[in-house]
């Protein structure tokens, strides 16, 4: 990973520890774009722009992410899927209620 890639991770996850989900998309998004990352890289950065897509409620971006992980072949983005699943479907009930 170059400097400025990891310290846009850095920053991301910085971010994310102040509950500054957007801050936190924009960084990891800018530190994702290195194509120098290798695949731990890759599916660490992708696993948390799901997480914070997901803290967002926007479950289609945060399933994208994962879904890049998950063809990685990256286990805990398989797991992370099926809770956005759960958390999906809790808002789909809340929603129509």
């Amino acid at each position: 990973m170059d400097q400025h890639s990891e310290l846009f991770h850095v920053l991301g996850e910085c971010y994310y520890q102040l509950d500054s989900i957007n801050k936190a998309i924009f960084y990891l998004d800018r530190a994702l774009t290195n194509s120098k990352l290798n695949k731990d890289e890759q599916i660490r950065i992708q696993n948390q722009l799901g997480i914070c897509y997901a803290d967002k409620k926007n479950f289609e971006k945060a399933k994208f992410y994962l879904e890049k992980s998950k063809y990685l072949k990256d286990e805990q983005s398989i797991k992370m899927l099926s809770f956005i699943d759960s958390l999906e479907r809790e808002q789909t009930k809340k929603n129509y209620k």
